[in-house]
This record gives C-alpha cells, sequence and structure tokens, in this order.
C-alpha cells in the first residue's frame, strides 16, 4: 500500500509540490503515537485507552476500491490541455447564515514540459479563505481531492486543537474498511452520465471526537465519471450536527 501511494505522489506532483505530497502521504498508516498526538497533553486514563482502541491498522493488504478510485486513477488521461476545470462551490450553514458562502475551484492545465497533460495551476477559494497552492509540473490524477483534503485537515485541526495526522489517519482508514461504493447516474447537460458515488463517515467512532462533536458528524461523498473532464464531479460535505443545539452545514463542489 505505501509503495502504491508514494507512486502516485511521484506521477501526482513530480515531487514538486510538498504540501501537496504532504496531504498524500498523511493518508499512509499512521502509528499509534500520531492518533495520541491529537489528545489532551496531559492524558488521562480514559483517553490513552481511547488511543490504545484506535491504533489497530487496516488488514487489508490491497488498495480498497475507494483508494482505487480516488487516488489511483489517471482521472486526467483523456483531458486534451489547455484546460480549466472550474468547480463552484456552495457552503450552507444552516445554524449560522452569516458563514455561508459561493467561491470557486479553478485547476488550470497545460501541456507540461513534455508537452503532455497536464501542468496544473490550481486556485482553491479565494480572498481571506484562499489556500495556497504549489504548482505541479505534471500530473496524470486530478489533484481536486488533495486540495479538498488538505483544506479539510486545516479546518478539524483548527477547530479541535488536535494533530493533522490524526484527521489524515482516520480518513484514510475510512476509505479503506469503512467507505460504501456504489454505481449511479447523474444529469450533465441533459443527458445522463454513469457514475460513481464514494461515502464515508470517518469520524464517527473517533474516541477524540468530544473535542469536536459537531464536525465529527460530518459525511464525506465523492461522485466521479470517466466520460467527464477530470472525472471528479462532486464533493459533498454533510454535517447534521449533534445534540439539542445541533450546529449543521453543508457543502457542495460541483464541477461546472
Amino acid at each position: 500500500m505505501p509503495a502504491a501511494l508514494v507512486a502516485l505522489a511521484v506521477r501526482l506532483t513530480g515531487m514538486a509540490a510538498p504540501l501537496v505530497l504532504a496531504g498524500l502521504v498523511g493518508l499512509l498508516p499512521a502509528t499509534a503515537s500520531a492518533a495520541e498526538a491529537a489528545a489532551p497533553t496531559t492524558a488521562t486514563s480514559t483517553a490513552q485507552a481511547a488511543a490504545a482502541q484506535d491504533s489497530p491498522e487496516s488488514t487489508s493488504p490491497e488498495p480498497s476500491q475507494a483508494e482505487r478510485l480516488l487516488f489511483m486513477q489517471a482521472h486526467l488521461a483523456a483531458v486534451k490541455p489547455p484546460l480549466d476545470l472550474v468547480y463552484d462551490v456552495d457552503h450552507r450553514d444552516t445554524s449560522d447564515p452569516a458563514q455561508s458562502y459561493t467561491d470557486t475551484v479553478k485547476i488550470r492545465l497545460s501541456g507540461d514540459a513534455a508537452g503532455n497533460c497536464c501542468a496544473v495551476v490550481g486556485e482553491f477559494l479565494s480572498g481571506p479563505r484562499a489556500m495556497r497552492l504549489p504548482d505541479i509540473g505534471s500530473a496524470s490524477a486530478n489533484p481536486l481531492l488533495l486540495y479538498f483534503l488538505e483544506f479539510e485537515v486545516r479546518r478539524l485541526q483548527t477547530i479541535s486543537k488536535g494533530q493533522a495526522a490524526h484527521f489524515r489517519r482516520r480518513i484514510r482508514l475510512a476509505l479503506v474498511d469503512e467507505a460504501t461504493v456504489r454505481d449511479t447516474v447523474i444529469e450533465r447537460a441533459g443527458q445522463r452520465v454513469k457514475a460513481r458515488e464514494i461515502t464515508i463517515s470517518p469520524f464517527v467512532t473517533d474516541p477524540y471526537r468530544a473535542r469536536f462533536e459537531q464536525e465529527a458528524t460530518r459525511q464525506y461523498r465523492f461522485v466521479i465519471a470517466d466520460d467527464l473532464p477530470g472525472q471528479f464531479v462532486e464533493i459533498a460535505v454533510t454535517q447534521p450536527g449533534s445534540g439539542a443545539k445541533a450546529r449543521s452545514s453543508t457543502t457542495r463542489i460541483t464541477l461546472r
């Protein structure tokens, strides 16, 4: 598994994009100490017991179907550069409408140094929400997912005061052992297009969810279609919230 993901990192980034590479490597199996780093500094015996429960890795020797679809496909293989992939972002915070916003993600694709697809310049959101992205010299996988995961992990880290490695690990293990993958059909420009939907809820059983109780309810849905440019059609996050004062929100990143 590690060799496959490292190979993807080389293919995606040309080893020239540390932010994206770091985000990818963070999805490799983590040690127990990485998970424990998300716990309070003065860990109690209860927290230590929770960490012990969280430490076993997946027993799956091969990449899961979800991992293969999301990380190990040449999503850009059919792209003819130059081409801009534009994704509309719609965030709705039903508990605090003032926090709602619309924005965009732009992935500019051009021929790489050898004239092949693709050299990548990315813009993830704008203004104060913008995340700086390194240019990628040569990529065959769509970097949208890694951009999104890096943004999401940073957000969770800020809210919980935990460690990014813990959240990356929970997402990785959810993709290995808990992901739901199903065939579906979507509507695009009046046409019915075959697609696949991958769904995970990585923090429902997180032993440290008390530190980010609302966000622990988040469900992630990824929709990909082989016949559409870049293959990623939508990334959606649903947060129903928890308790009497649930903080609910939805975020959709949709191929324009």
